[in-house]
C-alpha cells in the first residue's frame, strides 16, 4: 500500500471538500467568546439597557454553541466516512470499522493493568479482525478519575484525572495460562501502584536475562515460571522493537487466561479532524496508518499466530 499515492489520487481530493466543513466549524467554535466579549461591553457601555442587551446576547451565545455542535457533528460523521475509513481499508480490506463505538469497559478492566478506578470511560473508533489465527480489537480509549477537593473558601472542586489515554487493544493469545503476567514501563508512580495492589495476591516482580529488556520495562507475576513462558527471547526482542518504533509513546501489556491486553498512551486523540488548522495534511494521514499498523505489528512481531500444542 503506498500511502503518497492513495493521498494524492483519493484523500487529498475529499480533505479538500471537507474543508468548507471545518471552516464553519472554525467560525462557530470562535464566534460565542466574541460574542460573550461583545455582550460584557456593551452591558458597560449602555448599562441602563443591560436588561434587554445581556438577555439577547446570552440567546445568541446558546444558539451559535448549538449550531456549533451540529455542525462539528457532521464534519466529523463525514471525516471518518471518507478518510478515516478509507485508510483502515487501504491497510487492510479485512478490517471493520465502527467510528462511534469503543471497546468495551469489561475488557479494560480483566487486563487489570491499570490500579485505579474510573468514573468516565469513553472513546471511538473501533477496529476489529483477524489477522491469521489471531482475533483482535482496538480502539481509542480514556478513561478519567474524578476527584473533589475542597477550596479554602470552602466550595469544592471537581477536577478529572486521566487513568488511559491513548489505544487499547486485546487479541487472541496463542498459549493458555493459569495466572496474569504484566509487562509496564521501567520504574515510576505507576509500577508502584501496580505493585501495591497486586502485592497481597503474590504477585512480584519477575527478574530477566534480557538487559535490553529491563532497560525499558518491568515485569509482574504471580508465577515465575509462567512468566518465562510467557516472556520468551523472541517475545522480548519484539517488545523492544515495537518500543523502539514509537519511542515516546508507553506500552503496557497483560497476559492472562487465553488473551493478550495492551495500552498504548498517546497524548492526541488520532482518528479526529483538524479544525484550527487545514485538514489537507498527510502528516495527520500517516499518524492514522502508524496507529492502525500497530495492531499487526505487535501480532506479527510477538508471533501470536503461531499455534504450540497448548493452544489451537
Amino acid at each position: 500500500m503506498n500511502i503518497s499515492l492513495l493521498y494524492q489520487q483519493k484523500l487529498k481530493p475529499r480533505l479538500l471538500a471537507l474543508e468548507t466543513q471545518r471552516k464553519t466549524v472554525m467560525a462557530l467554535t470562535v464566534l460565542p467568546p466574541v460574542l460573550a466579549m461583545i455582550s460584557l461591553v456593551v452591558s458597560v457601555r449602555f448599562i441602563e439597557h443591560v436588561f434587554i442587551v445581556l438577555p439577547v446576547c446570552i440567546v445568541a451565545v446558546v444558539l451559535v454553541g448549538y449550531y456549533q455542535r451540529m455542525h462539528k457533528r457532521a464534519y466529523v460523521a463525514s471525516y471518518k466516512h471518507l478518510v478515516v475509513r478509507e485508510i483502515v481499508k487501504a491497510v487492510d480490506s479485512s478490517y471493520r470499522y465502527y467510528p462511534s463505538r469503543h471497546i468495551d469497559s469489561h475488557y479494560f478492566a480483566a487486563s487489570g493493568l491499570f490500579p485505579q478506578t474510573w468514573d468516565t470511560f469513553i472513546g471511538d473508533d473501533l477496529v476489529t479482525g483477524k489477522i491469521g489465527q489471531t482475533d483482535f480489537e482496538f480502539s481509542e480509549i480514556h478513561a478519567q478519575l474524578k476527584r473533589e477537593a475542597r477550596r479554602a473558601n470552602g466550595k469544592t472542586q471537581v477536577q478529572y484525572e486521566t487513568v488511559f489515554r491513548g489505544l487499547f487493544m486485546h487479541a487472541d493469545f496463542n498459549k493458555n495460562l493459569t495466572t496474569a503476567t504484566y509487562v509496564v514501563p521501567d520504574g515510576g508512580l505507576f509500577f508502584d501502584k501496580l505493585n501495591h495492589r497486586k502485592a497481597s495476591a503474590q504477585c512480584r516482580p519477575v527478574k530477566l536475562e534480557n538487559l535490553t529488556f529491563e532497560e525499558h520495562f518491568e515485569v509482574m507475576s504471580f508465577d515465575q515460571i509462567e512468566a518465562r513462558y510467557v516472556l520468551t527471547p523472541r517475545m522480548m526482542e519484539a517488545m523492544v522493537d515495537i518500543k523502539r518504533s514509537l519511542p515516546n509513546n508507553q506500552f503496557y501489556y497483560a497476559f492472562l487466561g487465553h488473551r493478550m491486553y495492551c495500552g498504548v498512551k498517546f497524548n492526541q486523540e488520532m482518528f479526529e479532524p483538524a479544525i484550527f488548522r487545514s485538514g489537507v495534511n498527510l502528516t495527520d494521514v500517516n499518524l492514522m496508518v502508524k496507529a492502525l499498523r500497530l495492531t499487526k505489528l505487535v501480532i506479527e512481531e510477538m508471533d501470536l499466530n503461531t499455534r504450540i500444542w497448548t493452544k489451537q
